[in-house]
């Protein structure tokens, strides 16, 4: 950088930001001032903030010693257990994406979570707060950052009046490289109300990821998109693709909705019967939600 900065005090962070961005009137939402008696007090929530999950059972996967059976906090009526296996058909319970790497299961329910999410801190820190945020196992929500209705794993902001985010949001940096057919780096910007390139939508309530050049930008939940998905209609894993190539009129159509889709927006595709799809809740079906003026737990079918 050219000019002054702020950077953060832990080694293994590289977040940096321009003086006059931290002291701008918009980021005055984000950041204030904070004095530190004794600078070394500070301590590290993910040091000893993380989950306690007992291990009853380790295998030998390659030079690797793996936890292949353990019990874990949001499901701790049985154990789970390791697979190493692709399980394309299978949604994890606290990121919501399909199974594409290592995850744990319940041989007895339906319940399956990638290795990641399994080390999921029980209390973290996340850039955009400067108060901790507790780890929520179950439940049915409204992300603050991306909007989308989940389920799975949250992060609710303590002293705060329910401030929910997803896991997906929850684990997406300031700025970060967006890989689609080309490298874009991106930072969040408060400010910034601009289309998105995915989806072509605006949200005036919601702020945006944009790159440096401004021709490039996603919001909160376009971000997190997964590569690959699933659907109930189609057995094969379908692709996200970035813009359509085919100027064919009669090939821009939806075949969840029978409506007429934006060529240069994004899109999910399966190769196998040429099928395109459009929009996705991020609810897993049997998820449980508790109704205020109800006294009975309502399942999402």
């Amino acid at each position: 950088m050219e000019h002054g900065s702020y950077c953060c005090s832990r080694p293994d962070c590289d977040f940096v930001i321009h003086v006059k961005c931290a002291t701008s009137e918009a980021s005055k939402f984000w950041y204030n001032v904070t004095e530190f008696e004794n600078p070394n007090e500070f301590t590290d929530l993910d040091e000893f903030e993380n989950l306690i999950i007992p291990v009853l059972q380790e295998i030998k996967v390659g030079d690797n010693v793996v936890a292949a059976e353990i019990i874990h906090s949001s499901h701790d009526q049985h154990s789970l257990t390791f697979n190493d296996e692709i399980n394309f058909n299978k949604i994890c319970n606290g990121c919501l994406m399909p199974i594409f790497s290592s995850f744990y299961y319940c041989s007895c329910c339906d319940f399956f979570l990638h290795k990641p999410c399994v080390k999921s801190l029980r209390k973290t820190l996340l850039w955009f707060s400067q108060n901790p945020f507790m780890l929520l196992t179950d439940g049915i929500f409204k992300c603050w950052l991306c909007e989308y209705d989940c389920s799975g794993f949250s992060y609710e902001e303590e002293y705060s009046d329910g401030l929910v985010v997803c896991l997906q949001c929850a684990t997406t940096p300031h700025s970060f490289t967006y890989q689609t057919k080309e490298s874009h780096y991106l930072f969040y910007d408060v400010e910034n109300r601009s289309d998105c390139s995915a989806c072509g939508r605006r949200r005036y309530n919601e702020s945006s990821n944009i790159c440096k050049d401004g021709d490039f930008v996603l919001n909160s939940g376009c971000v997190t998109l997964p590569k690959t998905s699933r659907h109930s209609c189609d057995e094969h894993p379908l692709k996200l693709v970035y813009g359509d190539s085919n100027d064919y009129p009669l090939h821009h159509w939806c075949d969840i909705c029978e409506k007429e889709r934006d060529s240069k927006l994004w899109f999910y595709h399966c190769n196998a019967f040429q099928m395109c799809f459009q929009e996705y809740p991020f609810i897993k079906f049997g998820s449980k939600y508790k109704y205020k003026n109800h006294s009975h737990l309502l399942t999402f079918v």
